[in-house]
């Protein structure tokens, strides 16, 4: 297969030349937006240009290192997600989506005047831009007695665009409309009856346009073998299982099914419990049906006042656990279940009791990164012997043609376990710095990784964390997310070598791992790897996470950070699970030791992060050129019970190198935000 160039165009940045607060992660390139969102394999990549270095594929493929041109895609590459990155001198920026398909992708200018539509057909993948202050037409002719599906990929692909689709008959009558949400691209389906010209209307939900507000949209015959898609049980199980086995693997693409997800990552492998198929047009007129547990049902909400309804018999005290998968899977829903026993069940005084009702998951995340887990699940426990009913509906309303939202109700015997996801940590949680978290650290400097925790059946344990992977030199990765908790963070460090450039160390792949032991049974969990993108609504300001292929890390000795910090007396050794000792109701003096280079010299200021529940401690400053300082922190006799991570945040004026070769001062001033190493305490009533 003959290669076609493609271009990508990329806006580069330097995180290190910011006037706000920066941190770990400075003078890195910072891959902002991508000409082309994808295309055809067999085509070519061409290097990012300016000298910053070239594009890497599939997160961390050096197509070089294969014996391939940087920028080719082989013919026989295949098709998925990948995620672009640039490389060069300053290290690895974050990472962009790029879509590789089997169909050709065409660059087309929807024409932003009704009057002449840019012509559009099935076949081919076709990319555009939102007009700012305008909306983009399209002309569409089909054969009668077609049914088509219409997707869009904007949110999919890290464009800010968050599209609203309409198709018009030729009287210019609404006939189709869809727009994104916070979790899913917009996607119409259609019926066509008859042989005649459509027109597709595309813009931003709020008209904002240009070069990061790009999106593709892709016409399918929804009788074709091409659209056959997969149940929504399979693909819970697919996806599921590829993200406990680590995603796709270094060199292969996230497969399809990461664009049509909500990128959280939370999920769990299903039972192989039996799968019923709900099928209204099976059960019309039938007020329930009844279901033999454990059971998967598999179904859909046909319009918006649709329940469907679920009986099932259980035993007295019988624990009971139901879960539904489908928002997570990238549903359109939101999912709502009420649990009742039946007194009665199919007489003339049929009496329902409710037991439960469970609207959104538990709450996972916080500012630094939004979970967006609106599928309900819960526990409880019959009071006797008897029928038990479950309603489902979906509270999501939905536009015009919409597809039809399907659901997967697992219900089953408690299963105490967990899902994690893990991201490169934000350190100041400033939310507009969130979205361009570079996996680049300077030599001698420290990053922050965020574990969050989705408990299921009321799991409760403290898990057990670590980073598998780590390069020689660098310390930390080790810790544990409290009883109850679902948040943790791991920090990672160097030991203060600073590497001569023949020392440099490649890119990483880290994993970070949690393990427990339930019973006489050890679980060990691998965490989903993800990253920051663009916000849902720009008003509202809430990084999202979306799969990524690994947690990848790498150092630069292009520039050195001028401050190491680290906790704890120097015989602690943190890479094993040493643990420091306090007692509610006392204090506990932690010593703060700070390495000091060249630009480092300024004072430091010190604040406790990510501390215990109800612990506090007071901010210190660091003297300048001073080496060492205290932390009192402060345990409360009401604390919790139990082991807990922490660390600091220290924050300190420094001087850099300046990088830029047209700069006329040698260095720059920045404020640097720096997280120290982690300490691991063990918080109870006595020694």
């Amino acid at each position: 297969m003959r290669s076609v160039p493609v271009l990508i165009a990329v806006s580069l940045a330097h995180v290190g030349v910011l006037t706000a607060a920066c941190f770990a992660q400075f003078g890195v390139p910072e891959l902002q937006a991508l000409q082309q969102l994808g295309c055809k394999s067999g085509q070519a990549l061409l290097p990012i240009s300016g000298g910053v270095g070239q594009a890497l594929a599939g997160t961390i493929m050096d197509f070089k290192r294969q014996g391939l041109p940087s920028e080719m895609f082989p013919p026989d590459t295949e098709t998925g997600l990948y995620q672009i990155r640039a490389f060069g001198p300053n290290g690895l920026s974050n990472s962009r989506n790029f879509m590789l398909t089997s169909e050709p992708w065409v660059v087309v200018s929807g024409n932003e005047s009704e009057v002449n539509p840019a012509n559009i057909a099935p076949g081919t993948i076709w990319q555009d831009e939102c007009p700012e202050r305008g909306r983009n037409y399209y002309r569409l002719k089909f054969d009668q007695d077609q049914k088509l599906q219409l997707q869009s990929f904007a949110f999919a692909l890290d464009s800010r665009a968050r599209l609203v689709i309409s198709l018009l008959n030729p009287r210019n009558v609404t006939i189709a409309t869809s727009s994104a949400t916070n979790d899913r691209d917009a996607s119409v389906s259609f019926d066509l009856k008859a042989d005649t010209e459509y027109t597709l209307v595309v813009h931003d939900h709020l008209f904002r346009g240009g070069s990061d507000y790009r999106y593709a949209l892709k016409l399918v015959n929804s009788t074709s073998a091409e659209a056959v898609k997969l149940s929504i049980v399979e693909r819970w199980r697919q996806v599921a299982s590829s993200l406990r086995d680590g995603t796709s693997g270094l060199h292969q693409p996230l497969t399809s099914a990461y664009l049509w997800h909500p990128r959280s990552g939370m999920l769990r492998v299903p039972s192989e419990a039996p799968t019923v198929v709900h099928d209204e047009a099976l059960h019309a007129g039938i007020t329930s049906m009844m279901v033999t547990w454990p059971a998967i049902v598999s179904g859909e909400w046909d319009t918006n006042d649709d329940v469907d309804v679920f009986d099932f018999e259980c035993e007295a005290k019988a624990d009971v656990s139901v879960e539904m998968v489908s928002q997570r899977l990238g549903e359109l829903s939101d999912g709502l279940i009420v649990a009742l026993r039946v007194e009665n069940p199919g007489q003339a005084n049929e009496t329902l009791h409710r037991l439960v009702e469970n609207d959104d998951g538990p709450a996972v995340g916080n500012g630094e990164m939004r979970f967006a887990i609106k599928d309900p699940m819960f526990v409880f426990q019959a009071p006797e012997k008897g029928i038990y009913r479950l309603q489902v509906r979906s509270q999501q309303r939905l536009d015009r043609s919409s597809l039809t939202p399907k659901y997967a109700l697992e219900i089953r015997k408690p299963n105490p376990g967990f899902a994690l996801g893990a991201h490169i940590a934000n350190p100041t949680l400033t939310l507009d710095l969130a979205r361009a978290i570079s996996p680049t650290m300077g030599a001698g400097g420290s990053i922050m990784f965020s574990v969050h925790a989705l408990r299921f059946d009321n799991f409760t344990e403290p898990i057990e964390l670590s980073i598998a992977g780590l390069p020689n030199g660098f310390r930390g990765g080790a810790g544990v997310m409290a009883r109850d908790q679902n948040l943790a963070t791991l920090n990672v460090w160097n030991s203060g070598t600073i590497p001569t450039p023949q020392e440099r160390k490649e890119i990483e792949k880290l994993e970070i791992i949690g393990s427990v032991e339930i019973g006489q049974q050890s679980i060990a969990v691998t965490a989903t790897p993800l990253e920051f993108t663009w916000n849902a609504i720009d008003t509202y300001r809430s990084p999202i996470a979306k799969v990524a292929h690994s947690l990848s890390l790498s150092t630069t000795n292009s520039v050195v950070c001028p401050l190491t910090i680290e906790l704890g007396s120097k015989d602690l050794d943190a890479r094993s699970p040493i643990r420091l000792d306090a007692i509610r109701g006392q204090s506990l003096k932690i010593p703060v030791r700070v390495t000091r280079r060249t630009g480092g010299e300024g004072v430091i200021t010190v604040r406790l992060h990510h501390a215990p529940p109800k612990a506090t401690a007071a901010e210190i400053k660091i003297d300048s050129k001073a080496a060492d300082g205290v932390l009192e922190l402060q345990i409360p006799k009401d604390a919790p019970v139990g082991e807990f991570m922490f660390g600091v945040l220290c924050e300190s004026a420094v001087s850099l190198p300046n990088t830029d070769p047209v700069a006329k001062e040698k260095t720059k001033s920045i404020t640097l935000q720096l997280p120290s190493s982690n300490l691991r305490v063990r918080i109870g009533d006595a020694p």
